[in-house]
């Protein structure tokens, strides 16, 4: 998955991303047993759960009780007990309700701000794995919002093409709650260019247009709405210079129970391991 982050000293924005990874895992388990307790004095189905869920610290047999608050609102944090106890959440934060995207919006015009969901996409964790990301890096990831704002616009091609004429850009700035926002420019004309970031490292990367039928893996050419003729799709393709790992992600849109949403259908790979998944957006405007 490249979702690039920019960025030159890796050490020192791993260091910061840890910290903010660890107070968002603390949040999120003081979250968790507030939750549990709810359940269990409102829903009699819910008792016997309280053997399920344990903060790590205390006895893992019983729900910590020595803080009866609930967890700050902007936690927004969900629990889904095992299959024969209630489920009990909140309120889902306002990034997660329902937006599909609207007609105007298209891969000829993606500028806007986008917000990943959660319950539509699928884990990244496998393909973070395979690229080597840390496990709390990864934990902090998967609890994230994360947000992207897309700029997309016609000019001329950026180094190193030396070609005339103009070609579609895209620049990306995405966030990350509890993590270094990061930023990533592509330009639609196949060459390769290097980038390098703190997440990452050193990689180099290439974006065209292509249509379905350009498409050779089965998982990535699946699901695609038809939208206009011709190169509608968005390939981009990235090859660590680290550590070997391949990204390869196409961009559209898909219909997502009866809804048109922008989507991503990524592969990674390295030494004979592979992941697939995808990203399902919210458009916020």
């Amino acid at each position: 998955m490249r979702q690039a982050m920019t960025g030159h000293d890796k050490t020192g924005q791993d260091q910061k991303g840890t910290g903010a990874l660890a107070g968002a895992l603390v949040g999120g388990r003081a979250a968790c047993r507030w939750l549990v307790k709810a359940s269990h004095q409102t829903h009699p189905a819910a008792r016997g759960a309280s053997d399920a869920v344990g903060d790590g610290d205390d006895d893992p047999g019983r729900v910590d009780d020595g803080d009866d608050a609930p967890p700050p609102r902007s936690a927004g944090v969900s629990v889904s007990l095992d299959h024969d106890f209630v489920t009990t959440s909140r309120q889902p934060p306002s990034h997660l309700a329902t937006m599909a995207a609207p007609a105007d919006k298209t891969t000829k015009n993606l500028s806007g701000k986008w917000v990943l969901n959660k319950e539509l996409s699928d884990s990244a964790e496998p393909g973070l794995t395979i690229q080597g990301i840390g496990y709390l890096v990864r934990k902090g990831i998967g609890m994230a919002t994360i947000t992207i704002d897309v700029n997309q616009y016609e000019a001329p091609p950026k180094a190193p093409s030396t070609a005339d004429g103009t070609f579609t850009h895209i620049d990306i700035e995405q966030s990350a709650s509890g993590l270094s926002s990061t930023k990533e420019a592509r330009c639609l004309d196949d060459l390769p260019r290097d980038h390098s970031d703190w997440l990452f490292g050193n990689v180099k990367g290439q974006s065209s247009w292509v249509s379905v039928e350009d498409i050779t893996d089965e998982y990535l050419k699946k699901g695609w709405l038809a939208e206009g003729e011709g190169k509608t799709l968005v390939r981009s393709h990235v090859v660590s210079q680290d550590s070997g790992w391949t990204a390869t992600q196409i961009w559209g849109f898909q219909d997502i129970n009866g809804e048109r949403r922008y989507c991503r259908n990524i592969v990674i790979a390295k030494d004979g391991q592979r992941a697939e998944f995808r990203f399902v957006y919210n458009y916020e405007g």
